[in-house]
């Protein structure tokens, strides 16, 4: 995360930086690309081979993000169910914890929201059921506020 930050990689990686539409100029249509390959390095040469394959069709760096963000969130609940098959009962506030600490910056609001809920309604499945719940919203308007350019053609 330090190398993506350090690079100005992030905002590629979040999606707050988007693909540049067709109609925007050449050089940042480039200069994204870069950045994006940049940060797509940048993450694959920090995990190991079994990782990889997971990610072998995401054509962009978020895609990627958001992928091993997801495995990451199935892993942390595949682990405490294993621990507690054998026996080991893991805190639902420690597997929440554990999930909370991975959102990207698009998530702040969501994590603060989430700190002012009735504690006993701060189940791992509510958390898992309301994350879902803001990507979606998130990236729909994200589609909403996106600008309608129309190319000039005088």
């Amino acid at each position: 995360m330090v190398f993506l930050v350090a690079g100005g990689l992030l905002s590629v990686v979040d999606g707050t930086e988007p693909k540049p539409e067709d109609t925007t100029s050449v050089a940042v249509r480039q200069m994204w690309t870069k950045n994006d390959a940049k940060a797509m390095s940048v993450i694959s040469s920090s995990l190991e081979y079994s990782q990889l394959e997971y990610l072998i069709m995401c054509n962009s760096v978020k895609r990627m993000w958001d992928k091993l963000s997801a495995l990451h969130e199935q892993r942390i609940e595949n682990m405490a169910r294993q621990l507690k098959n054998i026996g080991e009962e893991i805190p639902q506030v420690t597997i929440m914890a554990k999930i909370l600490c991975t959102p990207l910056s698009k998530f702040t609001s969501f994590v603060t929201a989430w700190d002012n809920i009735d504690p006993e309604r701060q189940t791992v499945e509510n958390l898992t059921l309301r994350l879902v719940e803001e990507e979606s919203r998130i990236t729909s308007s994200d589609e909403i506020t996106r600008p309608l350019v129309v190319p000039n053609k005088y």
